[in-house]
Order: C-alpha cells, then structure tokens, then sequence
C-alpha cells in the first residue's frame, strides 16, 4: 500500500509539472489562442499547429511581439514557409482577428500539391549512382524540403564511403513547374580529382610510443583517401586518453597522393585522486589512488589505491594493457587485500584476478577472466579458510548518454561465475546475476524530469546458503541497493545479524528533477530482499524503502544527498532513516 501511495504521487507530480510548463506561455496562453482551418487535410492542420506551438515556445522575435496585428503577419509568414516545405507552393494563407483581439483564425488554403517529376545526379564520369529508390527524394512523390536536405546529405555519404575524391562538395538546385505542379531537382558535384593517402607523420610525441598511436590511426599510405577517416583517426587519438590536443592537416593532393600530418600535445599521464563519502551505515568513506596512463609506453596504465571506512578497508592495484592481441581488447590484472567487519560476517580476503575485456561495439562489451581468492570468514562465531577459483564471464549492453548521470538509454548486464573451492574441492557452486535499467527524461517539461528505472535479480546454485562462504552470499540494503534499511540487512536474521541468500531480487523508481545547471532533486522507491531458496518464486515480498535527495551538479558528476526511509521497519534492526552522500547517481 505505501508502494501504491508513493507512485501515485510521483505519476501526479509528472502530471502537475508537465501540464505547468504546458501552459506556461506568458503572453500567448491568454491573449491570443489561435486557430487553423484547413478542409480536408488532418495531417497538414497538425503540422501547422506543432510549429506554431514550437515557433511561440523557442522563437525570441515573435515573444517580443504584444500587437495581435503583428503576431499575426508574423505568424502567417511561418505557415506560408511551412507549407512551401511541404510541397504547396500555391498555398494561401488568411487571417482573421476576433473582434476582442484575443484570437485569430488562419485560414488555409494549399492549392495542388507539386511533385518531383525528375531527379537529376551530375557527379564525376565512372561513378555509379545507386537507384533512385533508395533515397528520401524520390520521383512521383511531393517536393518535402527536408527530403531534399536528407537526400544531398545521404548522397554526399555515400560519394564519400564509395569513392577516393579529394572533396565532396555538393549543392542543389530545385527549379519548379506552375503550369503541371511538377519540379526538377538537380545534384551537382563539384570537380575533384580522385587520390590515395600519401605518406602519414606524426609528431609531438615525448613519452608515448609513436607505433602505439600509428596503430590507432585506422588508415595507411596507398588506401583510398577519405576526409572522414582522417576526423575519425583524430577521434581514436583522443580516446586514447593520453592526448590532450592534436591539430590536423591534409595537404594538397600531389601525383595521386596526400599526405597528412597529425601535431600532437601529450597530456600529463599521472593523477592522484582523492575521495570522501559517508552513508550512515557505513560511516565516513575515504580513498586515496594515484595512477599511469602510459606506464610502458603504449598506453598501458596502473592504478594503486586505497579506501577506508567505519567497515572495511582495501588495499588494491590494477594493470590494463590496452589492444591485447586486438585493437578492441584489452587485459587487466588486479589485487587486493581487504579486511570487512560487518554485521553479517567478518572477514580478511586477498585476490587476484586476470579479465579479458573485449569491446563488440560502441554498446555492446563483454569479459571473460580467472579469479582466485584466499579469505578467512568469521560467521556466527565460526572461522572459516576459503581458497576459491572461479571463471567470471559478463556481457552488457549499454546506450545511455553519461555514465555518472544518464539521463536516456538503457543499460542490460548479465553475469555467470562458477567457484570451486580448493580447500574443499565438494564445496562448488555457480553465481549468475542480471540487472537492467533505463532512463526516460522529458526534455520539454519544466525541470526536465527523469524516470529512471532498475531491476536486479541473482541466483547461486549448487550449494546451499548455510554451505555458501558468507562473503559470497547475496545481500541487500543499502545506498546502492535498498535505501533506508542498514547495509547488507535484507535477509534472514539470525540471532542479530543477516544471514544473506542463495537469490534475491531489487527495484528500484526514481524520478529525477533539475531545477538549474547546479541544482536538482530526486523521489524514490526502492524494494528487495536476498532469500534462502535458490529457486526465486514469483511474489516473493520484497522490503520497500522510500525517500528524496538533492543533487548539486558539478562540471564532471553530480553529487548526491539521499535520505531513505524504511516502509517497514523492522524491531530493534532498522532506523528510523539513513542518509547517504557520494558521487553519481545511485544508479
């Protein structure tokens, strides 16, 4: 019933804000509403409405305007440009003030519809055209503008994927028939002579290998010369993450050939950081990490670093060698050392691991590794060796716009590990998780509200929980997880303490708002539990928690002050609130 409760009143906060910005037009909402008359023609009246209602939102000339005489003139100007965009070039337009000066009618009449009688390519001898089919201008049908430009931007891509010229410069000219409503549209091409890449320097370079950064380059001396690759190359060089500026150029073409040059400025390869948060179940939280984004040469980088707080403290380093036998792969070896004090166990771990990370493409990743860690876990006053080794393997699909605050996209990852203990080579169990997430934000609602949504859920099989080690069970609660219950407490509780589970379950609703370039605020309901059976059964209750937070938004990430509240409180486990302070989003 509180869930129920705390999403209503987020769906009518939407509501109310979404219906505020709607009407909140300071002079037009209630001294000039306007009306379009057009017969026959639904789909042309709502065209002209959308832009009338873009023009008075986004046009700063027609806000200034107060004269009902003048809004008008101005406004029927847009509707006539309108509907030449849209093939009416006959089209009239009327209007008609109401004898209170508070609304006017546009009176609309189109006329014939003129249509593209023929399309002409005028583009260097050899080259072959595809159909004419293919493009969004097409014979027969209306003269649309955006057609237009759509069709002289495809084709400049297409000349430019499919052939060697120097440069594509293109225009058009679309000439139009009053007698039979017909138009011709020529696209011509400017002369260019067909070349290769020439030779290719690179220079600049103090600490960073000179192959390395070749190698990023994606094109060689004698390949079919193209601009765009040439933008894209100095796009990999920035994503190397070890160049701060590069000024490109391409030289004059000379005996079939052009030579590039890439001027590069390194960027200083080392950074200390430094951090501070706090969540009232686990204190204040310190950490301290310095790192080398070039440590041999080609990119390669190490991270060392530290974290401290009320209930753990970890020592760890971390190698990535980028372009591991391919260009989207990359290898990293890490280590830590860690020692817990929680309410569900104590414990002292050391680990290594070695992970295999490969990017498929721009949104798809995924990473196969060896993990083998030693720990000693004290569980209800018993103190256990553990020497396990397991093979992680992840996969995630990612589209969303930012990782410390996304605002649309979504987010889909899913994990598999199996762990053998070598210890006790019986004890042998399988880990496999999934979450999901995705971010919808209304960019024309005043304070641009974000949904964001996230669910989780995870079973460990093979075992049963009591034969788990207990810092590999699951648990929930928490500031990333469920927010206004203690840190890892949504289990059973055995005597005082959480027991963790073989499975569990999460959700989580929030909807975000920005009320300026640094300020915004949050709502949210979070649910979950970590249950005992391996075999999750729909309707499992769940433990809900809700609250609000602030966020102030820095250049890099916002940060985030939540309060979450227990919907129910357990006796003598949960508190009345907890309060969480880090950076980024919760998720």
């Amino acid at each position: 019933m509180h869930l129920i409760r705390c999403l209503a009143s987020f769906t009518f906060f939407l509501a109310v804000s979404g219906l505020a910005h709607a009407i909140d037009i300071p002079f037009f909402s209630d001294k000039l509403k306007y009306e379009v008359v057009v017969e026959d023609n639904e789909k042309l009246k709502s065209l002209v409405e959308d832009e009338l209602d873009r023009q008075r939102d986004e046009n700063l000339t027609l806000k200034q305007y107060t004269n009902p005489v003048k809004i008008a003139r101005y406004e029927k100007d847009i509707i006539q440009r309108l509907l030449r965009s849209q093939g009416y070039y006959a089209g009239a337009v009327e209007y008609r003030l109401k004898e209170d000066d508070k609304g006017v009618t546009y009176l609309l009449t189109p006329g014939p519809l003129y249509k593209v009688q023929k399309i002409t390519f005028d583009v260097p001898d050899g080259f072959k055209m595809p159909r004419a089919s293919t493009w969004p201008l097409r014979e027969g049908r209306a003269l649309v503008a955006s057609n237009v430009l759509d069709t002289q931007d495809a084709l400049k891509r297409y000349i430019q994927e499919n052939a060697c010229f120097y440069e594509v410069k293109l225009s058009y000219v679309a000439e139009v028939n009053h007698a039979d409503h017909s138009a011709t549209v020529v696209y011509r091409m400017e002369p260019s002579p067909s070349v290769n890449f020439g030779e290719i320097t690179v220079s600049g370079l103090t600490s960073v290998e000179e192959e390395y950064l070749r190698s990023k380059l994606g094109y060689e001396p004698g390949q079919c010369f193209n601009r765009a690759r040439v933008d894209q190359a100095r796009l990999n060089l920035l994503k190397t993450n070890l160049i701060a500026r590069i000024e490109t150029n391409i030289a004059q073409p000379e005996n079939g050939r052009v030579d590039t040059s890439f001027s590069l400025q390194e960027r200083n390869h080392r950074t200390r950081k430094a951090g501070i948060g706090y969540s009232t179940d686990e204190g204040i939280g310190l950490s301290l990490g310095w790192e080398h984004r070039n440590i041999l040469g080609a990119g390669e980088k190490i991270e060392v670093g530290g974290r401290v707080s009320q209930v753990r403290r970890t020592v760890e380093g971390e190698l990535t060698l980028p372009n591991f036998f391919r260009d989207d792969q990359s290898a990293i070896l890490n280590g830590d050392l860690t020692k817990k004090e929680l309410d569900a166990y104590d414990s002292l771990s050391a680990q290594t691991s070695l992970t295999i990370k490969r990017q498929f493409t721009d949104i798809l990743s995924g990473s196969i590794g060896a993990q083998l860690k030693y720990s000693e876990v004290t569980d209800e006053g018993v103190t256990d060796e553990f020497g396990l080794v397991s093979f992680p393997f992840t996969l995630k699909l990612d589209t969303t716009d930012n990782l410390l605050d996304p605002r649309k996209g979504f987010i889909l990852t899913a994990g598999v590990q199996p762990y053998i203990d070598t210890l006790e080579t019986s004890r042998r169990f399988v880990k496999t998780t999934f979450s999901a997430s995705t971010y919808l934000t209304a960019d024309s609602f005043y304070w641009e509200p974000t949904l964001a949504l996230r669910a989780a859920t995870g079973t460990i099989s093979g075992q049963s929980t009591d034969d788990i080690p207990a810092d590999e069970r699951f648990y929930v609660g928490g500031g990333g997880s469920v927010r206004g219950y203690p840190y890892q407490s949504l289990s059973r509780i055995t005597g005082d303490d959480p027991f963790g589970g073989s499975s569990f379950n999460e959700v989580s609703v929030e909807t975000r708002f920005r009320f300026s370039e640094s300020w915004g605020a949050v709502l949210f309901v979070d649910g979950g539990f970590a249950f005992d059976d391996a075999n999750l059964q729909p309707g499992e209750e769940l433990k809900w928690g809700t609250g609000i937070g602030l966020r102030y938004f820095t250049f890099f990430a916002p940060i985030r002050f939540d309060v979450g509240v227990p919907l129910s409180p357990r006796d003598e486990v949960d508190d009345n609130f907890q309060l969480y302070i880090s950076i980024g989003q919760a998720f």
